[in-house]
């Protein structure tokens, strides 16, 4: 339901934010693949705030 209501307000774009923003994520701590979060430090990674890339 949030992606839907997201794309209302964003469009297309919001899809290429969120991801843009999970790959930045995934590289600030580190990590090559999403794959690698399974299972550990669930609600540390999960309480981070969500940041989109913009430019």
């Amino acid at each position: 339901m949030q992606i839907y209501s997201g794309m209302v307000y964003e469009g297309p774009q919001l899809m290429a934010d969120s991801f843009a923003a999970m790959l930045a994520a995934l590289e600030k701590d580190g990590l090559s693949s999403i794959r690698q979060l399974r299972d550990t430090a669930v609600n540390e990674w999960a309480a981070k705030p969500f940041e989109f890339a913009t430019g």
